[in-house]
C-alpha cells in the first residue's frame, strides 16, 4: 500500500529532475528535460492527479491549491487555439513579473 504523501511536503526529486528544472529556468533545458521537468511539475509538486482530501481541512486546501496549479498548466498545454492565433509574441524574453530564483 502507497503511504499519502503530506499535502504541504516536498515532491521527491532526483539528479536529473534538478538539472532539468534549473535548466528549464535559464531557458536551456533540451527536449527531454523540457518534458521530463512539466511532468515532475504536473504530476509530482502540484499533485494533480491525487486525491487531495486529507484529515484536516487546511491539508485539504493546501492540496487543492497544488492541483489548481497543475489543471492550469494542463489546461495551457492542451488549449486550442483559434486560426491565426498562437504566434509566438514579438517579445518572447520569457520575463512574467521578473526572475523566478530567489
Amino acid at each position: 500500500m502507497n503511504k499519502k504523501r503530506a499535502a504541504f511536503a516536498f515532491a521527491p526529486v532526483d539528479d536529473a529532475i534538478i538539472y532539468a528544472i534549473k535548466n528549464l529556468a535559464r531557458g536551456e533545458a533540451n527536449e527531454g528535460q523540457q518534458k521530463r521537468a512539466l511532468a515532475w511539475i504536473v504530476n509530482m509538486a502540484a499533485m494533480t492527479h491525487d486525491c487531495p482530501y486529507y484529515e484536516t481541512d487546511r491539508d485539504t486546501c493546501f492540496a487543492t491549491g497544488r492541483q489548481w496549479v497543475g489543471r492550469q498548466i494542463i489546461d495551457l498545454v492542451n488549449r486550442k487555439m483559434e486560426p491565426g492565433e498562437g504566434r509566438e509574441p514579438k517579445d518572447n524574453t520569457g520575463d512574467i513579473e521578473g526572475d523566478i530564483s530567489e
